[in-house]
């Protein structure tokens, strides 16, 4: 019947089938709900996608106008601890875990 747990379901003003004058509030509920829980993984891809622009962002700065600063390799091996956690992620998502 429907792929949604119990508590998700949003019962609505009953269908015309039911003998009411509204349209099906329970299906465009339950197709919303159905959207809604995939959002959880569009959510991990946008931040994937945010962690690696911000790495690539930093690895831009220690390149060109932070190249002389004192600590740069410090700030090089955050945008690698990024990358890698950005890849681990990505990874997850993909192999079903996250």
């Amino acid at each position: 019947m429907n792929s949604l747990p119990s508590h998700l379901l949003i019962r609505t003003l009953p269908s015309k089938e039911e003998g009411s004058v509204s349209g099906g509030g329970l299906c465009r509920v339950s197709r919303l709900l159905r959207w809604v829980g995939m959002l959880p993984g569009m959510v991990l891809w946008v931040v994937v996608v945010f962690i690696v622009l911000s790495a690539t962002l930093i690895l831009a700065l220690t390149y060109g106008p932070m190249k002389a600063a004192a600590n740069v390799r410090v700030i090089r091996s955050i945008a690698a601890v990024q990358y890698a956690a950005a890849v681990a992620l990505a990874g997850a998502r993909l192999a079903g875990i996250a």
